[in-house]
């Protein structure tokens, strides 16, 4: 009787082809084979076989969210309970939230018809569940992930194997979840737990790369995980792979760009052992080059960096500049002197407003105009700019704050902004501090 059934089945299927080809009807085989595909990890998006499904519709609004939702339990299904508590967490009255489930439920259906979805029925109720399609497979990159975790977290596995899964497990995990609903709990929720894997295994799979050497996957690595979490200090480990690899330019490249998050935006300074570690490397890949025109095209300036006055430079460039200038005013005793430029606004905020960043903008504009070709300018802090300058008497002061004091009212529009300007005599660790008393507020304050 098996027999008999298996011979039945595969008999009814050949004539359904059969009149499928006849008839003119749906391909049963491309219909097989075809499937829906949603993309959850950075921008949603969804595609039927090859064809994409051009969604116009705003994340935001409840019956996408359902849609998202279905999508995501795909053969599970979702609970109708479960599914207006992740929709409507703040709606206690459950006659309302029976009332908002149908219209958004309607709104959904009344979608699909209106885009190019293939021919079938859609957001189905079983019992107490609902479900996406019963006529339609549905594959999501977080199932995929799915299936690796119960893989990973199955029986025991070879190294080689368990390397390889971790390594699909990484390279599946493009960007964080659903970005664009990142205030919703649910989402938080499903974020949390796929980005708790990935930080896991690719720390984990470092590590294994790390014991092998293989520096090649591991800079890979890196960066697509600081591409993820730009804040886990994961360009520390970018340079250690690319000065291992011997690539010094592009290890200046990510320490200056990373130095600009940590230092600038955060105001932390975790970068300073790295670049200590690799100070004498970097010195000797700009001196190592095989011929003088190598050299000086690597040193000298851009087009764009001689239009501006004073030499603009990230901190730690300005930290070398001004050590030397230190060693130089005390053997040849010539007069330099360090200039701190503090953007103040009236209001006195804890931390720099929209507005401060801003008129930072404009300020690091009115500097590079009124200083010398012979300055050295660098950004400290949020709120603060300092400016190296060498052959400069004490005298000369007033005249440099007159100079911005008159160059910064001609731009700046905000009469509640105030730049405070203060001079110091350079020093190093064998002079002792000597400060120059002298302050000057440039616009709208006295001197």
């Amino acid at each position: 009787s098996l027999l008999w059934l298996t011979h039945s089945l595969k008999s009814s299927r050949l004539i359904l082809m059969q009149l499928s080809v006849r008839e003119g009807l749906p391909d049963l085989r491309n219909r097989l084979n075809e499937s829906f595909y949603a993309r959850f990890l950075g921008e949603f998006s969804l595609r039927y076989g090859d064809q994409e499904i051009q969604i116009d519709i705003s994340l935001q609004t409840k019956y996408m969210q359902i849609l998202i939702r279905l999508l995501k339990a795909g053969a599970d299904g979702v609970e109708r309970t479960a599914l207006m508590d992740a929709i409507w967490p703040e709606e206690d009255d459950l006659k309302k939230r029976m009332n908002n489930f149908r219209a958004q439920r309607f709104l959904l259906r009344k979608m699909i018809d209106r885009l190019a979805f293939p021919e079938g029925t859609y957001i189905l109720r079983r019992k107490d569940r609902y479900y996406f399609s019963f006529d339609h497979q549905v594959e999501t990159d977080t199932g995929h992930l799915d299936e690796l975790l119960d893989r990973i977290q199955g029986n025991a596995l070879g190294e080689q194997e368990y390397q390889e899964l971790l390594w699909q497990f990484c390279q599946g995990y493009p960007a964080h979840f659903l970005p664009a609903l990142n205030t919703e709990t649910w989402v938080i929720e499903e974020d949390i737990y796929y980005h708790k894997w990935y930080t896991k295994y690719t720390n984990e799979l470092y590590e294994v790369l790390s014991r092998k050497e293989n520096f090649e996957k591991m800079l890979e690595l890196c960066t697509a995980a600081n591409h993820i979490d730009p804040y886990d200090e994961w360009q520390l480990k970018q340079i250690d792979c690319l000065m291992a690899l011997n690539r010094q330019a592009e290890a200046m490249a990510v320490f200056e760009q990373a130095w600009q998050i940590y230092h600038e935006e955060l105001g932390v300074n975790v970068l300073d052992p790295v670049m200590e570690r690799y100070r004498d490397a970097f010195r000797t890949f700009y001196c190592a080059a095989n011929a003088m025109a190598d050299i000086k095209k690597q040193l000298r300036e851009t087009e764009e960096e001689l239009k501006s006055g004073a030499y603009y430079c990230p901190f730690p460039s300005f930290r070398d500049a001004y050590q030397i200038a230190a060693r130089l005013s005390q053997q040849f005793k010539i007069e330099c002197l360090l200039m701190i430029c503090t953007l103040l606004e009236h209001k006195n905020r804890p931390e720099a407003s929209e507005k401060t960043l801003r008129e930072m903008k404009l300020l690091r504009q009115a500097l590079l105009f009124t200083s010398r070709k012979d300055d050295v300018v660098t950004k400290y802090s949020q709120n603060q700019f300092l400016v190296l300058m060498s052959g400069v008497k004490k005298a000369e002061c007033a005249v440099m704050a007159e100079r911005l004091e008159h160059t910064w009212s001609s731009i700046n529009l905000e009469p509640d902004m105030t730049v405070m300007v203060e001079f110091a005599e350079i020093e190093n660790h064998r002079t002792e501090a000597q400060p120059y008393k002298e302050q000057r507020a440039v616009y709208r304050t006295d001197c």
